[in-house]
């Protein structure tokens, strides 16, 4: 497992390579969604974290807290501010390219507005009124989309 610093401050530091800036709720979700990609792959967690089911979305505690002061703006730092990150293992490599692949030109409320949807992880764990999602519903739920986007992409080249 890694920090969900470390998740963190590998998108931080994407943003700022392909200058495509970042903000909070924004950087909640791609580590949400890293979180997602990582389990289907690996079927463990990828951060040292409990994802926690808030209500406007699943969050990462000490993300939000370490990052609440830029409110919604962009998150401004400094490319030599990022700490060496650790070396990523194989899986943890494709799901957070795969994950900024994907979310970087999205904006933050339309990757928080996929987290909301009926049968997400979230979703389940709000209405069940939990307050942790747990690891198992995010792998599966990764999983299936997953796999229904390989789905589609077999049938579109087909």
């Amino acid at each position: 497992m890694y920090s969900a610093s470390d998740i963190a401050f590998y998108f931080l530091s994407k943003s700022i390579k392909d200058n495509s800036p970042v903000s909070n709720l924004k950087l909640q979700k791609l580590v949400y969604l890293a979180c997602g990609f990582y389990g289907a792959l690996a079927e463990k967690p990828l951060i040292d974290e409990r994802i926690e089911a808030w209500p406007y979305g699943p969050v990462i505690r000490s993300l939000y807290f370490k990052y609440r002061d830029y409110g919604n703006k962009d998150i401004i730092m400094m490319d030599e501010t990022f700490p060496k990150l650790p070396e990523f293992d194989e899986k943890a490599t494709k799901a957070l390219n795969f994950t900024w692949t994907v979310g970087k030109d999205l904006d933050a409320i339309r990757l928080s507005n996929w987290t909301h949807i009926e049968g997400s992880p979230w979703k389940t764990t709000v209405d069940k009124g939990d307050e942790v999602i747990p690891d198992a519903l995010i792998f599966e739920y990764f999983k299936k989309f997953l796999k229904s986007q390989a789905n589609e992409q077999v049938q579109a080249n087909a």
